[in-house]
C-alpha cells in the first residue's frame, strides 16, 4: 500500500504490476488535517475504504455508540468511523446498505453527496456506492470480474 500527503498532481506514482485490484483515491482535505493517518485508503480489520463527501462526525459517533462501536479513531476523518460502522454491521452488501440508511441524515447539507468504495481485502469483493442524502444508495458489487447492482 502506498500513501502520500502530497497532492495527487505533485506525486509521481509508478503502479506495481501483478495486482488484481488497485484502489486509488484523491481527496480535498476538507475535514481533518493533512497527515498520513488521514490519508486513504483507511484500513480496519480485513476492509479498506476510500471516501468522498462529509458526514457530521459527532452524529456519526452517536450512531457508532448505539451499535457498540468505539468511536475513537486513529486519524481525524469521518471515513474511519463510517468504515467501523460498516464492519460492525457485517461488511457485506446489505450491511453497507444499512450503514448508508443509518447515516444519510448526517451528510453535510452544503455538499449532500457521498461516494465510497469498500474492499474486503480477504477475497477482494469490492463495493462502490454513490448517493445523495435524499435518495436510496446506488450500490455496485464487483467480484471475480462480475458486476451486480
Amino acid at each position: 500500500m502506498y500513501k502520500s500527503v502530497k497532492a495527487i498532481w505533485e506525486d509521481e506514482i509508478n503502479l506495481p504490476k501483478g495486482y488484481d485490484l488497485y484502489l486509488i483515491h484523491s481527496r480535498l482535505a476538507s475535514v481533518g488535517g493533512v497527515s498520513l493517518s488521514n490519508t486513504h485508503p483507511i484500513i480496519y480489520g480485513p476492509y479498506a475504504i476510500v471516501h468522498n463527501g462529509t458526514f457530521n462526525k459527532r452524529k456519526l459517533a452517536e450512531v457508532a455508540k448505539n451499535l457498540d462501536v468505539n468511536p475513537t479513531i486513529g486519524g481525524s476523518t469521518d471515513t474511519e468511523l463510517f468504515l467501523k460502522i460498516i464492519v460492525k454491521l457485517g461488511g457485506d452488501k446489505e450491511s453497507i446498505r444499512k450503514a448508508v440508511l443509518l447515516t444519510r441524515d448526517y451528510i453535510d447539507p452544503e455538499e449532500p453527496l457521498i461516494n465510497f468504495a469498500v474492499v474486503n481485502l480477504e477475497n477482494l469483493t469490492t463495493y462502490f456506492v454513490t448517493y445523495r442524502a435524499y435518495e436510496d444508495p446506488h450500490l455496485y458489487q464487483f467480484s471475480d470480474e462480475t458486476m451486480e447492482k
